[in-house]
């Protein structure tokens, strides 16, 4: 099904394909199962399959790849072999060319990823620094926002490690939780700020605001071969 001016124009082979809207899978010759909806969406399709394009310029540089969504204006734009990305919102996973396995939502989502994979962002500019980082969760606005790098970080919350550039393996809950954080690794900040720079620490809560801890399981209970427990009063 073609409709629009140059839809579809040069498929030969290719079937089960839609294109709506002027120039929409124009390049496609053997590429199947393809939806496209709006101006050059799809455009440079070839052998792709198993594409979905709705939005103008949405997946207008995809050649080859394949089992890609994208819904909205600019939406995977640069995306040419990547396969099995997801992006929701304008210029979401715009700059994504070979990156796989992306999940982007939200107005700016990933825009400036390259070739990361397996990264989640939902959230309006969720991870939107981040260009070869692998495997991040950022769930809120600006999560994990200057990230360009960092791998396996898991920020949940309005700038939720929005500082984040190549530190890895941190995870933020809570509004700014981990805001201060910059390189550092293996960090769990859960309604802290946390430090610039510092790795392998646990903050939960803010000095000043919480002022009391229930942990069940702790009073009372012998401690294991002998190990003593220690509480302090910093920070």
């Amino acid at each position: 099904t073609a409709s629009g001016v140059n839809a579809l124009h040069t498929n030969t082979t290719g079937f089960d394909n839609t294109a709506n809207g002027a120039a929409a899978l124009q390049s496609n010759t053997a590429g199947s199962d393809n939806t496209a909806t709006g101006f050059a969406a799809l455009f440079s399709n070839t052998t792709g399959v198993l594409n979905t394009a709705i939005g103008s310029s949405a997946l207008t540089s995809n050649t080859t790849g394949e089992n890609n969504t994208a819904a909205g204006y600019n939406a995977l734009l640069s995306n040419t072999t990547g396969n099995g990305n997801t992006a929701t919102g304008w210029a979401a996973l715009f700059s994504n060319t070979t990156g796989a396995w992306n999940t982007a939502i939200g107005v700016g989502a990933l825009i400036s990823n390259t070739t990361g994979g397996a990264n989640t962002a939902d959230g309006y500019q969720a991870l939107s620094s981040n260009t070869t980082g692998n495997w991040n969760t950022a769930n809120g606005v600006n999560a994990l926002f200057y990230n360009t790098t960092g791998t396996s970080n898991t920020a949940d919350g309005f700038n939720a490690l929005i500082n984040n550039t190549t530190g890895g393996s941190n995870i933020a809950l809570g509004y700014l939780a981990g805001e201060n954080l910059t390189t550092g690794n293996n960090n769990i900040d859960i309604g802290n700020l946390g430090v610039a720079g510092e790795s392998n620490t646990i903050r939960v809560g803010t000095v000043g605001t919480q002022t009391a801890t229930f942990i069940a399981g702790i009073r009372e209970t012998p401690l294991a071969q002998g190990v003593a427990m220690a509480i302090g009063i910093t920070a």
